[in-house]
């Protein structure tokens, strides 16, 4: 009985082993352009809104972010976040960034 028991436990193991090896590879993210104002908050975060939601903003190496209250357009990467560090869920890697001469509408208190 107990042979048996262990037998199955084994096959399972070894069926979910192989069920797990021929799962699909995770795409990368796509590259996306957005545009929107930048601002700073606590932690030194910089951030834009993306959609209705706000995400940190971070860049490659040689890439600058510009300072807060500067109206930009980015291309880059929306990725998921694992830690939580600046109070959002996402993050927009961005590869390029163009800042614009237009002006950002004032702050909501």
């Amino acid at each position: 009985m107990i042979r048996i028991l262990i037998a199955l436990s084994v096959a399972l193991f070894a069926h979910g082993q192989a069920s797990a090896e021929m799962a699909k590879a995770q795409k990368p993210a796509k590259e996306i352009t957005v545009s929107g104002c930048t601002f700073s908050g606590p932690e030194a975060c910089h951030y834009i809104n993306v959609g209705k939601e706000k995400v940190t903003l971070t860049a490659n190496a040689g890439v600058v972010i510009p300072p807060a209250r500067t109206f930009i357009v980015a291309t880059g990467r929306l990725e998921p976040v694992q830690i939580n560090f600046c109070g959002v869920t996402h993050r927009f890697h961005a590869s390029k960034i163009i800042a614009t001469k237009r002006r950002c509408p004032p702050m909501k208190k």
